[in-house]
This record gives structure tokens, C-alpha cells and sequence, in this order.
């Protein structure tokens, strides 16, 4: 009997720490949740992400690290909201009626500064005078990389109209609107995706230094062909370095438009019908097939703000 009772006193005494630790653990978990921000959510920072879907945007702050699938990080709920609108609100009465965009007057405003993807574009817009692109400004050379960019020395620079200087200089003469930036090409065959964007980052820096009002758009690096090996310059190395500046775009004031993901073919490498000679550079086709729609769609503020239309956004992206 009394072994008996022994065991019962044991018994309760294990039921006791049971609950005890239970306990315990509830109160450690409760004292671990989050809190809930009551501030609006557009005090966080932002990016705009354009590719062939439309406009999505995404909490900068919010995104969890890592993943990466073609060159975007994973969009982990839909945005139903719209970040860039080209809107003008009525004083009188407080309707919004959405304002057009010349598109001609739009890339007139406008400079592309950048390498020779950037050449291989301005040679197919000299011979598609058609495009709405074509009135655009050039500041690009074959070679030319972000740290070249950086450099006072002008030697390094493109040449506009008979004139070598650092592009901000010539950005303040030209007097454009917005810049579009695209660099990458040669950056990895020497750095790798953190250095080669923080050049990016710091031209940017530069630019607006010289130009405060001057708005600026990086272009993703585009694909490479396939089994293209060149220090750092691969495919999944510059969805990598794609990453980094959809990341700190926000941070500097600039906007992200995707070409990579639209030119790639289903292995991640850019499509046969769009490389000119099998490694870097792009056929017309791939100009007016993809560079043509996007920008011009771009410029024209076209969004995607129907939360279906955004859904339908998402589940293409992580595809």
C-alpha cells in the first residue's frame, strides 16, 4: 500500500512540472510576439519592380533574406496598392483623372548611361526611328563599368558630343529628367555581386549629388548565354547582383525595372533568339520584343493594381 501510494505522489508531482514548463513556455512565446506597427505603411521603405507581368512593389524592410528566383526576391504576400501613379487630382472635385504621357517628350528628357548593351540599344533605336525610345540620350561605351563611372579622370568616360567628363557632369548639360542606369557586364568579370552594386549605388550617389531632382531607374543586368563563365559573370551570379540593387534601390531614391527575367529561357540563360554572339551581347529582336515594350510601358505608368491581376503577378515571379 504504501508503494502504492508512493507512485500516486509521483505521479502528481511529474503532472505538476509538466504544467509548470508549459506554462512557462506559453508566457516566453507570448513575450516574443512581434509588435504590431500602427504606422502607415508608406513610412517604410519601397521599390518598384517592373518586368513583362506589369508593376508589383514590396516592402523592403519586410522581405525576408535569401532566396532569390531570376534575379527577384521571393514576393511573399500580393500588393494591392499601387506605388508609381501618373494621376492628377482635381481641387474642384476631388476626382483623379489619369495623366498621359507623351512618350516621345518622356525618353527626350531622358539619358541611358551604361555599357554595350546599352550601345548595342542605341544603334538599334538609330535604325528604328519609330520607337518612342529613340529621342533618347546616350552617355554608353563598350567596356565601361560603374568604377570607370566613379573616376574624375576623362579618359575613362563616353564621349557626348565631342566632350569627355564624368557622366553627372554631362547629365547637369544635358539637362535630362531621369537617368537609366544599367552596369554589371563587365563589373563581375572583376568584383562580385555586393562590390559591383555598390558602385552602383555610389554613382547614384554621385548623380544626384550634381542633380538633385534628376530621377533615376536601374535597369537589371541582362542574361547571359549559356555556360558563359567570366570571373563572376554568370547567370545565377547576376541574378545574385540583381538582387542587391532590387534590395537597396529604395534606399537611394531609384526604381528597379526587370529585363532579365523576360529574356531568359526556362534553364535561366538568355534566349537563343536574343544573343547576337553567343555570350553577352543582344540581337534586334531582343531590343523590340522586350526592351521597347517594357520601357515604354514603364514610362506610361501602366500598373497592375487589381488585386487578381497582382496575385496572377506573384505566382508568375516565383515560378
Amino acid at each position: 500500500m504504501k508503494n502504492r501510494w508512493l507512485f500516486v505522489i509521483c505521479m502528481i508531482a511529474i503532472t505538476l512540472v509538466i504544467a509548470l514548463s508549459a506554462l512557462l513556455v506559453v508566457r516566453n512565446v507570448k513575450s516574443k510576439e512581434p509588435v504590431i506597427s500602427t504606422e502607415s505603411p508608406d513610412s517604410e521603405p519601397r521599390v518598384v519592380v517592373w518586368d513583362s507581368q506589369g508593376f508589383t512593389s514590396e516592402n523592403v524592410s519586410a522581405r525576408p533574406e535569401g532566396e532569390v528566383v531570376s534575379g527577384i526576391p521571393e514576393v511573399s504576400e500580393p500588393v494591392t496598392e499601387p506605388v508609381i501613379t501618373s494621376e492628377e487630382t482635381s481641387s474642384e472635385s476631388g476626382n483623379t483623372q489619369p495623366e498621359e504621357v507623351d512618350l516621345q517628350e518622356y525618353f527626350a528628357d531622358s539619358v541611358f548611361v551604361g555599357d554595350s548593351i546599352f550601345v548595342g540599344y542605341r544603334n538599334y533605336l538609330a535604325n528604328h526611328k519609330g520607337s518612342p525610345v529613340s529621342g533618347a540620350s546616350f552617355l554608353a561605351a563598350s567596356s565601361y563599368t560603374s568604377a570607370h563611372a566613379l573616376e574624375e579622370d576623362d579618359n575613362l568616360h563616353p564621349i557626348f558630343q565631342g566632350k569627355k567628363q564624368p557622366v553627372w557632369k554631362t547629365i547637369s548639360e544635358i539637362g535630362a529628367k531621369r537617368v537609366f542606369l544599367m552596369f554589371g557586364t563587365n563589373d563581375l568579370v572583376v568584383k562580385d555581386g555586393i562590390r559591383a552594386s555598390g558602385d552602383v549605388f555610389a554613382l547614384i550617389d554621385k548623380i544626384h549629388e550634381e542633380n538633385p531632382d534628376v530621377e533615376i531607374v536601374i535597369i537589371s543586368m541582362v542574361p547571359v548565354y549559356e555556360d558563359v563563365s567570366k570571373g563572376a559573370l554568370n547567370n545565377p551570379t547576376i541574378d545574385i547582383y540583381n538582387y542587391y540593387l532590387l534590395a537597396a534601390a529604395a534606399d537611394h531614391n531609384a526604381d528597379f525595372i526587370d529585363l532579365n527575367t523576360s529574356l531568359k529561357n526556362e534553364k535561366g540563360n538568355i534566349k537563343d533568339e536574343y544573343c547576337s554572339d553567343n555570350y553577352v551581347h543582344e540581337t534586334d529582336k531582343a531590343y523590340q520584343e522586350v526592351w521597347d515594350p517594357i520601357l515604354t510601358a514603364y514610362a506610361a505608368g501602366e500598373k497592375k493594381t487589381d488585386e487578381a491581376e497582382m496575385n496572377e503577378q506573384e505566382t508568375a515571379v516565383q515560378e
